[in-house]
């Protein structure tokens, strides 16, 4: 399915199923077939599931416009408004994890239900205060880093059907990972741990415990910074925690959501 932004991109989106509604968003250069393995298990759980293709991935419109993660999540919230939905569980990974960060600090913690992170600190970058973010990358490599193949993110295999459908997808439409490079950088710089610090609403926090990107810590200290944080961290998976352990990780997202009282 295909809505348009107010900003004129069209972006793809699926929906299936009924009920409390909860949006997945996939990281940086990966289309939302990555959720292959969740999208089932959720709708037969009773959720309404709606995957949303961010602008420039999947088989949403190539376009170089809006290129922050401010931007990505007024995209969610028009979809949200355009579907009608009440308080979404919003469900990222990555970047996709980012764009729920940016969601929550400009419509605030009452427009959802709850928050699942996958593999993705509120601050990239370490710092003094934050010893958690990406394994050492200098700033003058990211060129270079940019212009690698992203396979390496993950630990072991990824679920072959899910593999399949997103090399499909990637085939059809390739990702313009250079000229997204503007995208990626916002979500460097971005440092949402005060907007965690103040979240009224659960998250959880899922952490790889091989990924090749984050120290699996994070996902304790940043569950630590309000009382209304969980972490799981899940082995023998890197990066693509869902796609590489989807049976264990759609365990950890079940019993999660089970701990939610929707009204």
């Amino acid at each position: 399915m295909r809505f348009k932004t107010s900003d004129q991109v069209t972006l793809v989106y699926s929906d299936h199923g009924s009920g409390q509604p909860i949006i997945l968003l996939a990281g940086f250069g990966v289309p939302k077939e990555i959720w292959r393995s969740q999208l089932p298990v959720l709708v037969a759980a009773g959720y309404r599931v709606i995957s949303l293709d961010g602008r420039g991935h999947g088989h949403s419109e190539r376009t170089l416009r809006g290129q922050s993660l401010k931007r990505r999540a007024a995209d969610v919230h028009e979809l949200v408004t355009k579907l009608g939905l009440q308080r979404p569980i919003l469900v990222g990974h990555s970047l996709g994890a980012g764009t729920c960060f940016a969601y929550i600090a400009q419509f605030g913690e009452q427009s959802i239900t709850a928050f699942v992170d996958v593999d993705q600190p509120p601050q990239v970058l370490n710092s003094k205060h934050w010893r958690y973010g990406m394994k050492p990358v200098k700033w003058l490599e990211w060129r270079e880093y940019l212009a690698r193949p992203w396979g390496y993110a993950r630990f072991k295999t990824v679920d072959p059907t899910t593999a399949a459908l997103v090399t499909a997808v990637e085939t059809e439409c390739p990702f313009q990972q250079l000229r997204m490079a503007p995208l990626l950088l916002d979500h460097l710089r971005q440092n949402w741990r005060p907007v965690v610090t103040e979240l009224r609403r659960p998250y959880l926090m899922v952490a790889g415990r091989e990924s090749p990107l984050f120290k699996p810590g994070f996902a304790a200290a940043t569950a630590a910074l309000s009382s209304y944080g969980h972490s799981v961290i899940v082995a023998n998976a890197g990066h693509l925690v869902m796609a590489e352990q989807p049976a264990v990780f759609n365990r950890v997202l079940l019993a999660f959501l089970a701990t939610l009282s929707v009204s």
